[in-house]
């Protein structure tokens, strides 16, 4: 999980990870994806890229026990 913008953009890079494909919702404007790398330890990594206006206050720690919540 990683939250912010830009932060997103910086660890995906430094992760080389060119392209993501979204994999399943947790919360709207936060997909669950799976990474694409030439590096086969990040490829498939399941990663998740949260924008700061996204996601409910409870985001983390569901993400942390695995519950999703498409709708919220």
């Amino acid at each position: 999980m990683v939250a912010g913008g830009d932060s997103s953009g910086a660890v995906a890079s430094h992760l080389g990870i060119q392209a993501l494909t979204v994999a399943a919702g947790l919360s709207p404007g936060v997909p669950l994806c799976r990474a694409w790398s030439d590096r086969p330890e990040r490829d498939g990594l399941e990663i998740a890229l949260k924008g700061g206006q996204f996601g409910a206050i409870s985001f983390y720690g569901d993400v942390r026990e695995g519950r999703s919540n498409p709708s919220s």
